[in-house]
């Protein structure tokens, strides 16, 4: 993986979720584990507790990486610390601990936000950022198109993504009045899109690519970020 992203150094390498082809998707040992490589920066999840703590984890239900049948929004936070990640010494990590892993190894935090956040929930989520000074390091990105549009309005410089399996006119419209970059499935993604998006001084980010073919397509028509999971090359 370091050759490759070495290799291509123009491209924003983005480590998902940690580094899952060496360790368990969002855990403490992945994020480590991807900081010590030349990554750009580190992409989580983040979900809200039931007492309203942020924690990184990709789905809802915990069941997958745990074993354990439950929704995050349904547990505290003293109930998550107990629970171990699937094959792993590993708790479901806080929000906290992976931007202390991301200011330790000097990457950009990719913070994806899963659930609609409130707006003090946004502020729960920023003051954890702005105590740590790293305002500046981070990029927030969301499915959820509502979400980007409220942290606009109380950042207006700061850089957002807008997560999407697909690309039209009206995601088009949205990036352009509120100056969001795009975060597209790689496979969506045409130079076209790309030109497009580049005439507007805006940036696009391809997820979740995991094959060298799929690569190399996306440097030759201007690809800006790469997600992956990491690979062995």
């Amino acid at each position: 993986m370091k050759k490759l992203i070495e290799k291509y150094k123009d491209i924003y390498w983005i480590a998902h979720r940690g580094l899952p082809y060496k360790a368990v998707e969002n855990s403490n040992t992945g994020f480590e584990l991807a900081g010590q490589l030349p990554f750009f920066g580190i992409e989580t999840d983040l979900h809200l507790t039931k007492d309203e703590h942020i924690v990184a984890h990709h789905d809802h239900n915990i069941k997958r990486i745990t074993g354990l049948d439950a929704l995050i929004s349904e547990l505290d936070l003293n109930s998550i610390s107990d629970i171990k990640l699937k094959d792993s010494l590993d708790n479901i990590p806080k929000f906290s601990t992976y931007l202390n892993i991301c200011k330790k190894y000097n990457k950009v935090a990719i913070i994806e936000l899963k659930v609609i956040f409130k707006p003090h929930q946004l502020t729960m989520l920023f003051d954890e950022i702005k105590i740590r000074n790293y305002l500046d390091k981070v990029i927030i990105i969301s499915f959820h198109m509502d979400n980007l549009i409220n942290i606009r309005k109380l950042y207006p410089d700061l850089t957002l993504q807008f997560l999407s399996s697909k690309f039209n006119q009206d995601i088009f419209k949205n990036l352009i009045d509120y100056h969001l970059e795009l975060s597209l499935y790689h496979e969506a993604i045409t130079k076209d899109i790309i030109e497009e998006m580049h005439k507007n001084n805006l940036k696009v980010a391809a997820w979740t690519v995991n094959n060298l073919t799929s690569i190399e397509r996306l440097v030759e028509i201007g690809i800006d970020y790469i997600t992956t999971d990491g690979f062995h090359i």
